[in-house]
């Protein structure tokens, strides 16, 4: 931590307030003094003189102590100090910074001589993807192993304490090759101090072949050919032949060669996973001898391989466009298989939509606009088994054409209760919650989510009331006209390993049709459709033992956190269970210990100091003669994040000296900043003012004075047999 401010103590001023006035105040002690004085002018039996000034005294203290806690006093106390300036230096310890060798113990011999001076307006920190809680950390233990940087969390860190520390100025020696957080200019400039910029590294492109990121979707589905893309960074090979070759968990999937050409190459490969689980796919790119570095020439990533495709059942009471529509958007996606049921007026199916078998193994239920009037009670009985047998999650689309008598036979998974109805079906606008905007179903537009949902066009909705759930969640109201109407218009709901979604509203086939026409834009409709299936999918629901981790590739100097939650059938979390954890590298086993149990469900566990590796984990427990079990995997590794960039980022680094008014040296180039560095940085005392008010009248120690006056005043009187 950032060692502690040096101040000088100059003033300390009191004042003391009252709830009315000070006059009022006065009077009522003169009151006070008046009645104690005759209250034991006589006493029976008599009393010497000493003793009646003692009572009085006794007895007119807690009254005048009462007197304030009524008048509610408050004393307050101001402190000013002078805070002597001080001077940060932030030294970034992330891997690239290790690349120039030569650059970076030029700066370090600079910094270790300052340190060593023990000035004490001169304080030290190191940070990677987030400050390092040390104080003077400059010695030859100094490891350079961060796997990240972060500057700007960096120097938001420092301006939370820059005023409570007086801090002038920051010395910061970096590269500028930030992979974490937001770009350092924001944060730069909100300090509002001058930073001083050392550049550690070659500002000069070098030669190297980066693995920049391979694409692909994050669930794949067994004997399902996926494409896979590999981003690849030239750095001077133009036309130069490189080797690619694509990896699932060691195993070489495909061999490509391709010759360079610009900066940015992209390589294709055909990815078909035989088996399911967590499959790890790794690129990896033959290296030149002349690189800069090896250790970017591969990238790995985790995809989640399912055992089939998910099966989506949409289900109408007649034909509609709605239906139409969100079968289309579902259609696209090749991982869906999609089927739809359309009833006829007697209550049978359409002919082209006679699959009433799709529902056995339907994974996804649409109710749109179902059930209906003529809905056969057979059917609607087929549907609750299966959603009862197998918990299928089930999205409404609440429409005139839906019967909401034959709808309450599915009351247990409606995430909304029927009000009384007040007229027939109004044209509605789309509001949005504030907040709720980044929610997994409805964050459809990266850049504004909120914005392109209130600008649909309208939509239309049964006029009745329907409200809320206690355990759903509300995330989006309606409009008519421009009055928000406080009643759902979009809602989901969790329980008991149960998910369903709500839209009480129809015609949203107009989000996709009407928007396109006005913005050339029709993917939102389908995000959010695609969005909606995800979300009520979720396969973690129907776990009782669910283990965690915050990724999926570690870097070696990482902490491993797995958490774990336990919960009992009615999804209820249990607590103080026995949880083991048994993990293996490879075929090695490597650990056998408990999740220790941290509060309402919660498990957790960590581990550090890793060795390099792919790592598997499996959790078990058994609660009432029932085993739940769980596991995952993870790979330790050094991480290629670092080694995507190794060019210092010379332009950021004079952009924030010249706008902070700071200066910039290059590290070879830092001597004389060093050896003169008080000419450079700005000292100026600040006088800070602490302010503390201490309310006497609320006080404990007042309540038990005027306990210890009075009952002191009760033993006397009752020493000396006063009536």
């Amino acid at each position: 931590m950032i060692q502690s401010a040096f101040v000088l103590f100059t003033l300390l001023n009191f004042s003391i307030t009252v709830s009315f006035s000070i006059l009022l105040l006065v009077f009522l002690c003169g009151l006070i003094i008046v009645s104690v004085y005759f209250y034991y002018k006589k006493t029976i039996p008599f009393i010497t003189s000493n003793w009646r000034i003692l009572l009085a005294a006794l007895r007119g203290l807690a009254i005048f102590f009462i007197l304030l806690a009524i008048a509610e006093l408050t004393l307050n106390i101001s402190s000013i100090f002078n805070l002597k300036p001080t001077s940060l230096f932030l030294l970034d310890r992330s891997k690239s910074m290790a690349h120039d060798q030569k650059s970076l113990e030029l700066t370090l011999d600079e910094l270790n001589r300052i340190s060593q001076s023990n000035r004490e307006e001169f304080q030290f920190q190191t940070f990677s993807e987030s400050i390092d809680d040390l104080s003077v950390p400059f010695d030859d233990n100094l490891k350079f192993k961060g796997a990240g940087t972060n500057i700007s969390s960096a120097l938001e860190s420092v301006q939370n304490i820059k005023d409570d520390k007086n801090i002038q100025n920051i010395v910061l020696i970096t590269d500028g090759i930030y992979n974490r957080g937001d770009k350092p200019i924001h944060a730069a400039e909100k300090l509002n101090i001058p930073i001083f910029m050392i550049g550690v590294g070659n500002p000069k492109p070098q030669r190297d072949i980066i693995v920049k990121d391979i694409i692909s979707n994050d669930i794949m589905y067994v004997e399902n050919t996926s494409p896979v893309r590999v981003d690849i960074v030239n750095n001077g090979y133009e036309g130069k032949e490189v080797e690619i070759t694509l990896f699932e968990e060691g195993r070489q999937i495909e061999n490509k060669k391709t010759n360079l050409s610009g900066n940015y190459n992209e390589v294709s490969f055909d990815y078909t996973p035989k088996s399911e689980g967590d499959k790890r796919l790794s690129a990896v790119v033959r290296s030149f001898s002349d690189e800069a570095s090896v250790k970017n020439n591969s990238f790995s990533k985790y995809v989640n391989v399912l055992s089939n495709k998910l099966k989506v059942l949409l289900i109408g009471s007649v034909p509609s466009s709605d239906l139409g529509f969100i079968k289309q958007s579902l259609a696209v996606n090749q991982d869906y298989v999609v089927k739809a049921l359309v009833e006829n007026t007697s209550g049978g199916f359409l002919p082209n939509n006679a699959d009433r078998n799709f529902l056995d193994s339907a994974d996804v239920l649409f109710f749109i606009g179902f059930p209906g009037k003529n809905s056969s009670q057979n059917f609607l009985s087929d549907i609750k088994s299966a959603v009862q047998r197998k918990n299928l999650p089930i999205f409404y689309l609440v429409s005139n054409e839906m019967d909401l008598s034959h709808l309450q036979i599915f009351n247990d998974y409606l995430p909304f209760e029927l009000g009384n109805p007040y007229g027939d079906v109004s044209q509605i606008f789309i509001d949005i919650r504030e907040g709720t905007a980044k929610n997994e179903i409805l964050n459809i537009d990266e850049a504004n989510s909120m914005g392109v949902w209130n600008s649909f066009p309208p939509i239309f909705r049964i006029d009745r009331e329907f409200r809320s759930k206690p355990e759903s969640e509300l995330l989006s109201y309606f409009k008519i006209q421009n009055t928000r109407i406080n009643q759902p218009l979009i809602l989901t709901r969790k329980l008991n390993r149960h998910r369903s979604i709500a839209f009480i509203g129809f015609g949203i086939w107009r989000l996709k049709l009407l928007n396109a026409i006005k913005t050339n834009e029709n993917e939102f409709f389908d995000r959010f459709i695609n969005n909606s299936v995800k979300w009520l999918s979720s396969r973690e629901l129907l776990k009782n033992l669910k283990l965690t981790m915050s990724k999926k590739i570690f870097d070696a100097s990482d902490k491993v956190d797995i958490t774990g939650q336990l919960y009992d059938e009615s999804n209820q979390p249990i607590s103080n269970a026995n949880i083991s954890l048994e993990m293996k590298r490879g075929t090695q086993n490597v650990l056998n210990a408990n999740l220790e149990p941290i509060g309402n469900g919660l498990y957790q566990f960590s581990l550090t100091d890793l060795e390099e590796g792919d790592y598997s984990f499996r959790g078990s427990t058994e609660i009432g003669g029932q085993k739940f079990l769980d596991e995952g995997k993870f790979t330790v590794t050094e991480t290629e994040l670092e080694y995507q960039n190794l060019t210092m980022n010379e332009d950021l680094l004079k952009q924030i000296a010249e706008m902070t008014g700071g200066k910039y040296f290059p590290a070879e180039e830092s001597k004389p900043f060093f050896s003169n560095v008080n000419r450079y940085l700005r000292t100026q005392t600040v006088e800070k003012e602490i302010k503390k008010d201490q309310q006497l009248w609320n006080s404990a120690y007042l309540l038990l004075a005027v306990i210890l006056l009075l009952g002191t005043e009760w033993f006397f009187r009752k020493r000396l047999g006063l009536l």
